[in-house]
């Protein structure tokens, strides 16, 4: 072999070295690559998911935050529908309160009078009328009746319904009759002079409301109960000012106070 040819061997094996070296040199690259790649790949995929989770916390948070607030709009919005739906029944209620008391306001009842078969009930009222204080008064024009539908039996007292046709008359009989008290059955006939009660045609919710507050009276817990234009008034103490009740919850918070 010539020294030629022995080099030409010796650069082919070099050669064929250095490939071997660099094919090596860039499997590793590779795998490094791979490497770095699937790191990126698990980091990114944290940071996607963190960045998911926080956002997915947020919007729970800002969701909760707008449910709560629509929830507290709603009750606020029921409580006011509430309160208003409350004031128009009670605004009703004393406006068909006040009707009715404009429609009976001519009206008195007199009671504790014992039901006479073939009684003349005109007569017995120009005897009242007469009694309190108007014995030379013109007699007003009233309709008067009994306040029962069925037959009556002799010797029951069942309710006088006298109706005027004149306010004023009705309203200065009732003054006079308060001012003194002094009907009687002795003065229309009877044997008895026990005392004959004349009193305000009052609804039925004002009627309930006197009843609980006559109790109340009774009990120690009132000084004066009195009725004026179908309202019911009161003290609790001689030197207090008469007081209005409308409704028996008024009524209620009136005798719970010092």
């Amino acid at each position: 072999m010539s020294k030629r040819d022995g080099a030409a061997n010796k650069r082919g094996a070099y050669v064929k070295a250095n490939d071997t070296t660099n094919d090596e040199n860039d499997d590793m690259t590779i795998a490094q690559l791979a490497t770095s790649i699937s790191e990126q790949l698990v980091s990114t995929k944290k940071e996607i998911t963190k960045q998911l989770n926080d956002e997915v916390s947020s919007l729970k948070s800002d969701i909760k935050t707008e449910l709560q607030q629509m929830r507290t709009a709603l009750e606020k919005s029921v409580t006011e529908l509430s309160r208003s739906v409350d004031e128009n029944k009670h605004s009703i209620r004393r406006t068909a309160e006040a009707l009715s008391r404009s429609q009976q306001r001519n009206d008195l009842v007199i009671s504790s009078v014992p039901f006479v078969q073939g009684e003349n009930l005109m007569n017995y009222f120009e005897k009242w009328w007469q009694t309190v204080g108007f014995n030379n008064a013109i007699m007003p024009n009233v309709d008067i009746r009994r306040l029962h539908k069925s037959s009556m039996a002799v010797g029951k007292c069942y309710m006088i319904l006298v109706q005027f046709a004149i306010t004023n008359q009705r309203n200065d009989f009732y003054f006079k009759y308060l001012q003194t008290r002094s009907l009687s059955l002795d003065q229309i006939g009877f044997s008895t002079n026990e005392r004959i009660f004349v009193n305000e045609n009052l609804t039925v919710p004002v009627r309930a409301i006197k009843s609980k507050a006559l109790l109340a009276k009774r009990n120690g817990k009132l000084h004066s109960v009195t009725t004026r234009e179908g309202i019911v008034y009161i003290k609790k103490h001689p030197q207090d000012e008469s007081r209005r009740v409308d409704t028996e919850d008024e009524l209620l918070d009136m005798l719970q106070e010092n």
